[in-house]
């Protein structure tokens, strides 16, 4: 659970600069432990934030760790194929990021480098 949100937040930092961090505090930290399941049954949620708690690490996360200790291993499975997805979902994004960063046109090189003073 710590990889899928600490790999979400990287990508989202590495794709929206300094807003990458609060968009991260939004979607991970707000939504994700609101809707997680963890004080409040998924169930007694509002309508909109429920599908929420089944697709967030957080939520995912929190309710594999109650089935594990209560529930028959209820939200394991799920846990164990969704987390794995937030984690290669995030290194893939950052890898293509980074491939495409390094393949940037000959002419956008030179423009980036400074040319020395005539003189």
């Amino acid at each position: 659970m710590g990889a899928a949100v600490g790999g979400t937040t990287m990508v989202l930092l590495r794709l929206c600069g300094s807003a990458g961090v609060s968009l991260a505090s939004i979607l991970l930290l707000i939504l994700g432990n609101s809707s997680s399941g963890g004080i409040m049954p998924a169930a007694y949620l509002p309508d909109w934030l429920r599908p929420l708690s089944e697709i967030l690490p957080v939520g995912v996360g929190v309710r594999a760790m109650q089935g594990l200790s209560r529930f028959e291993n209820d939200g394991l499975t799920r846990a164990l194929v969704i987390l794995p997805l937030w984690v290669l979902g995030a290194a893939a994004v950052l890898y293509l990021k980074d491939v495409f960063r390094r393949e940037a046109p000959a002419g956008a090189r030179e423009k980036a480098e400074p040319q020395p003073a005539a003189g």
